[in-house]
């Protein structure tokens, strides 16, 4: 039985209550159908993909069965297959997954030079066992959209690169600003069209004052759908931390433009707090209500 494979390679011994046999051996079952079927060509060990399954399911969030149902198995299958060194996968891996890479570099306005140095850099750093490690991509954990965590980590690269080369950039910046200024709502009209640039370069200047890598996250998060499970794996912190780092930036922001609105405007204390509560709700939102389109 698979479940008989599978419980000897968990990090840790789920709670009774988390396991139910016959639903666990079929949700095991239908994983490793899933993930065969979306990489043709392929193969994997069954011991091999049930070790490094185990390795990467969340034992004490959810229920077993839940937590498998909940993960990319057919992403995750190939990330074991590449951290093996299979070429196959690697191809596999570029041809399906690499224009996310290419997307998130595009939006911070790189040369083609140094796209080209961040896209090896990214494949060395991921798919090179350096010093006898495992190659980093076996860091990906299964919990989000593959594509959408090896921008991330292109991203955070890129960042990297330019900050030690002695500049800063703050790629995305402006639609950060964008989302986070006020939107249509009618009680606050009269502001919104007396003081719009003004509230939109408090935000936009707020945002910039935050360090690259706060600026990064909350690109990652707001702008690019990364989930905090994700950001979490990508640092390799706790997602308690990386909730709370997102939390502190907020914070941040709406301080600082508070701070920056009152010496410019002479606004009074409740159009300020009326206008920065509608910022505060912004931020909170989730990354997939900011992805929608807006409304005409």
């Amino acid at each position: 039985m698979l479940l008989e494979r599978f419980l000897p390679f968990l990090k840790a011994t789920p709670a009774p209550s988390t396991v139910d046999a016959d639903t666990l051996e079929a949700e095991l079952s239908r994983a490793l159908e899933t993930a065969r079927a979306a990489n043709p060509g392929i193969a994997i060990d069954d011991d091999v993909f049930l070790r490094y399954l185990a390795e990467h399911v969340p034992v004490d969030e959810l229920p077993l069965d839940g937590a498998l149902r909940d993960m990319r198995v057919d992403h995750l299958y190939l990330a074991c297959a590449c951290a093996s060194g299979d070429e196959r996968a690697i191809a596999a891996l570029e041809r399906a997954h690499f224009g996310h890479v290419r997307a998130g570099l595009a939006q911070m306005r790189l040369s083609e030079e140094q796209m080209s140095e961040v896209n090896q850099r990214v494949r060395e750093r991921l798919l090179v066992a350096a010093g006898g490690k495992t190659p980093r991509i076996a860091d990906y954990s299964g919990r989000g959209d593959l594509g959408r965590w090896l921008r991330a980590v292109a991203v955070r690269l890129a960042i990297d690169s330019i900050r030690s080369r002695g500049r800063e950039v703050a790629p995305g910046d402006d639609a950060l600003a964008d989302m986070a200024v006020p939107g249509d709502d009618p009680e606050l009209a009269h502001l919104k069209d007396r003081y719009s640039s003004e509230f939109r370069a408090a935000v936009k200047a707020a945002i910039g004052a935050l360090d690259a890598e706060t600026r990064g996250d909350l690109r990652l998060y707001y702008l690019d759908g990364l989930r905090l499970e994700e950001l979490a794996s990508l640092h390799r912190v706790a997602i308690s931390t990386v909730s709370r780092r997102l939390a502190k930036a907020r914070e941040s922001v709406l301080a600082d433009t508070r701070r920056r609105l009152r010496e410019k405007l002479a606004l009074s204390e409740q159009d300020v707090e009326s206008v920065l509560g509608l910022i505060a709700s912004r931020l909170e939102l989730s990354h997939s209500a900011w992805s929608e389109p807006k409304k005409k």
